[in-house]
């Protein structure tokens, strides 16, 4: 009994994790050497920390965000579509958010994704932020 308690419960700890890294020191690297990246990251905590996003990027997979993630993608001059959905423990998708953004030969693009908690309903955002704020957040 004890057995199958265990293999439920990391189960569904393991569900809480997304494909992003919490390497920070790896990403400000990449912050200081690359151009025309994209980095997307939760900010950790607990409320909605079980839950996790998944990231498209022009309509193609990027990744999967838990708490506290950052995922980094090359970038496409132009404009771009950026999109986070909830995503439940079936892949049912159960709610999600768009942001189209002009990119520019030569630059960074940040974008930190939160979830807001309503009193009948939660929803995602996606803010763009500067490179200084999106380090101060995911730290």
């Amino acid at each position: 009994m004890r057995y199958i308690i265990c293999v439920v419960l990391s189960g569904l700890l393991i569900s809480c994790s997304g494909t992003g890294t919490k390497n920070f020191s790896a990403i400000n690297s990449m912050m200081i050497n690359s151009k025309e990246k994209i980095f997307v990251g939760r900010q950790p905590g607990y409320v909605g920390s079980g839950q996790v996003y998944k990231i498209f990027l022009n309509g193609k997979t990027v990744g999967k965000l838990g708490a506290g993630e950052m995922l980094v993608r090359d970038l496409t001059p132009g404009l771009n579509t950026l999109q986070a959905k909830f995503i439940g423990i079936t892949d049912f998708e159960m709610g999600s958010y768009t942001f189209t953004f002009k990119a520019t030969k030569g630059s960074n693009k940040f974008i930190i994704v939160s979830f807001k908690m309503g009193g009948f309903s939660n929803s995602l955002r996606l803010m763009e932020v500067t490179e200084s704020s999106f380090k101060h957040s995911m730290r």
